[in-house]
């Protein structure tokens, strides 16, 4: 089966795209921050955290680091009061006054102090002291705590192995019910015996010995191993179940790029990224970020912020081939305030691409409140030879569009709508977009699509359509749209095969959608679209990009385009220009920067008018260029020597090796320019040699 695959591949090589560090070990942090990630959050950090916060180089960082950590944890952002900290800290407090007194090491060290911490006060405490028959011991009972993934109400026992030191945590399995006994006479693995004397003394600490659910039916003699599985890995596990560990490998990853001010607010997202085909045959990125949080600024009664995305594609090795940034102001008018208050976030765009397998990395900050997320994968873009077929896109709402411009998810004259989730209400029109590329004659005339929703639960199917392709008036872009209005609130898998003649798949892709019970609230949805009058921006950025990967053939073809379709836009002739310098193409180049040799934009092309001059060997327009260009510019080495090249071919040698010296002190890695200083030298005081007048 031939498959051409235009789709974005989240996981591939994600490995090679992480940014390493080095991992410090715990001993050689500063001693507040030792304390703090060994005593103050030791039962609540999860092991994510603690290897990113062990990555981190300074103070700086691991202060921004910490103050991350309680906002994650923050139940209520909009106060100023993080009641999670608060009840924490009164929690080790608390552990500190009153468990583990027998022993000089502080409360929260002891196991008493360990469950308190992490659980809170248990909802019943039953004390069993000075039995005859039972060691000392306490049973804490606990509800359900489904926010912490524990659904069923439990017990957690301790126990004293003797009068004099401090409470254990029992275990139905490492200890077994003739721990709790003062003097068992009889095997303490007959658990059964044990278990019928405790049940003697009281039928409760019986139960406890072998399991920690008062409603779990248990073998007779068998200590619970879900009780073991509750101790040692639900309860400790307890405090980072709600907890999204994603903002701390943010943290690690974007420090040094994004402001510290950032750092500290990362917010989740969801996103959906497509690559798609444009009419134009341009593939473009089409991509949603849709933060989980947008804080705005509100004056008088409007609410204000400004977007700015950026973003850097690069290829596998990790050369950028386009970066790109935007900023864009947002205002909720009184009146419309609402809408974002209750509903979500959704910044759309699309950037044009060329053929290959490429990383993406996307950032999008919220300047109010210096919040920031990002998304970030692989994509392989197609070349578009050769049959291919397109991920399905799952789209909750269509309009109609005249397609006059490059915009996110407009394609041909429908307008997608879709969102990063997949989700849908039953009153909502499913509209399944996909794109057939470079089809066949053949398949055209005799093949068919098949298409299928198949419940999840129980694969049924509960929708099919067939269509003969030669009845289809185009594939270049393909939409089936359905009512969901009888379909149950439920997960959906959908199914698109392409068939030939010989009913054979020969292209196949699949996707998931589900229904909520509960209406949903769409998101506002931002995007910056452009005109297709402009559509010289894209020639430009494709250039550019074949351009840095080496394809200068394509890259000079799509650049000119760009430039003769606006010659007055200095930046389609400084990138022109440059390539047709690099490419010696130099009778072309005074065509293109004529427009621009007075004016405001004269500076930009400065850099191209000195390096044209010197490849001429019209040195004195280089010296006088080079001079007006650090004049406008600063310092810049390669013009540095380009006019102590021009000065050594006037014969100005003296000022050749002062230029020279120059550049060298600008970067002293210039080996070339190095062995130029000491040759000149040479010459000179060879040169003073041959003028001395013989005695």
């Amino acid at each position: 089966m031939k498959r051409v695959l235009a789709v974005v591949l989240p996981g591939l090589l994600l490995g090679m795209y992480c940014l390493q560090a080095a991992t410090r070990k715990i001993s050689d942090l500063p001693e507040k921050y030792r304390k703090w990630l060994t005593e103050e959050v030791v039962y609540i950090i999860t092991q994510v955290e603690k290897n990113a916060f062990l990555q981190l180089d300074n103070d700086r960082e691991r202060d921004i680091f910490i103050e991350a950590f309680w906002k994650q944890r923050d139940p209520n952002p909009n106060t100023e009061e993080n009641e999670f900290r608060t009840e924490h800290m009164e929690r080790i407090a608390y552990a500190n006054l009153w468990y583990g007194r027998e022993e000089p090491a502080p409360g929260w060290r002891s196991d008493q102090g360990k469950i308190y911490i992490i659980l809170g006060k248990a909802n019943q405490v039953n004390k069993y002291y000075n039995l005859s028959e039972v060691k000392n011991m306490e049973v804490w009972f606990y509800s359900p705590k489904p926010e912490m993934g524990l659904y069923n109400a439990f017990n957690v026992v301790f126990f004293k192995h003797s009068p004099t030191e401090t409470f254990r945590l029992y275990s139905p399995i490492k200890y077994g019910p003739a721990a709790l006994l003062n003097n068992f006479r009889g095997d303490v693995v007959d658990h059964q015996a044990a278990y019928n004397e405790l049940y003697r003394v009281d039928p409760a600490i019986a139960n406890v010995s072998l399991t920690l659910y008062p409603n779990e039916t248990h073998v007779t003699g068998s200590p619970s191993i879900s009780s073991e599985i509750l101790i040692n890995s639900k309860i400790p596990q307890a405090p980072s179940v709600k907890v999204n560990t994603g903002y701390a490998e943010k943290i690690v990853k974007y420090r040094g790029i994004v402001n510290v001010n950032y750092l500290v607010n990362y917010v989740e997202r969801d996103a959906m990224v497509r690559v798609l085909r444009d009419r134009s045959g341009i593939a473009f990125l089409h991509y949603i970020i849709e933060p989980k949080r947008l804080t705005l600024e509100r004056y008088d009664d409007d609410l204000y912020t400004t977007i700015e995305v950026s973003g850097r594609i690069t290829d596998l090795e990790g050369k950028t081939i386009h970066q790109f940034n935007r900023k864009s102001p947002v205002k909720m008018e009184a009146g419309r305030t609402s809408a974002l208050t209750s509903r979500s976030f959704s910044f759309q765009d699309l950037i044009p691409v060329m053929s290959g397998v490429f990383k993406y990395n996307i950032l999008l900050r919220n300047s109010a409140r210096d919040e920031f997320t990002t998304i970030e994968g692989d994509m392989l873009v197609p070349d578009y030879q050769g049959l291919g077929m397109s991920p399905l896109l799952l789209s909750h709402h269509t309009t109609p569009d005249s397609g006059a411009r490059f915009k996110p998810f407009l394609l041909g004259d429908t307008q997608l709508v879709p969102s990063p989730r997949n989700d849908f209400n039953s009153s909502d029109t499913l509209t399944l977009h996909f794109q057939l590329y470079d089809v066949p004659a053949e398949l055209k005339a005799s093949g068919r699509i098949e298409a299928a929703i198949r419940a999840d639960r129980d694969k049924k199917v509960v929708w099919s359509k067939k269509l003969a392709m030669a009845e289809m008036p185009a594939t270049d872009n393909v939409f089936l749209s359905l009512p969901l209005q009888d379909f149950p609130t439920d997960y959906f898998n959908v199914d698109v095969r392409v068939m030939d003649h010989n009913q054979r798949p020969v292209l196949q892709e699949q996707a998931s959608f589900y229904i909520a019970p509960y209406r949903l609230r769409r998101a506002v949805v931002m995007s910056l679209p452009y005109s297709r009058d402009k559509a010289a921006v894209n020639s430009h950025i494709l250039g550019n990009q074949y351009r840095l990967s080496g394809k200068l053939d394509k890259a000079r073809g799509l650049l000119e385009r760009a430039h003769n379709a606006d010659p007055l836009s200095p930046l389609y002739a400084r990138d022109y220009a440059g390539l047709l310098l690099y490419l010696k193409e130099y009778d072309r180049l005074p065509d293109v920067i004529r427009p621009f040799l007075e004016g405001e934009h004269k500076n930009m092309f400065l850099m191209i008018r000195v390096e044209l001059a010197r490849r001429r060997g019209d040195w004195q327009s280089a010296l006088d260029l080079g001079e007006e260009y650090l004049k406008h510019n600063g310092i810049n080495r390669h013009v540095l020597n380009v006019m102590g090249e021009s000065l050594m071919h006037l014969g100005n040698r003296d000022e050749a090796i002062r230029l020279f010296t120059r550049s060298l002190e600008e970067e002293p890695n210039q080996p070339s320019v190095r062995e130029m200083v000491e040759k000149l030298k040479t010459e000179k005081k060879d040169g003073a040699k041959s003028n001395q007048k013989p005695q």
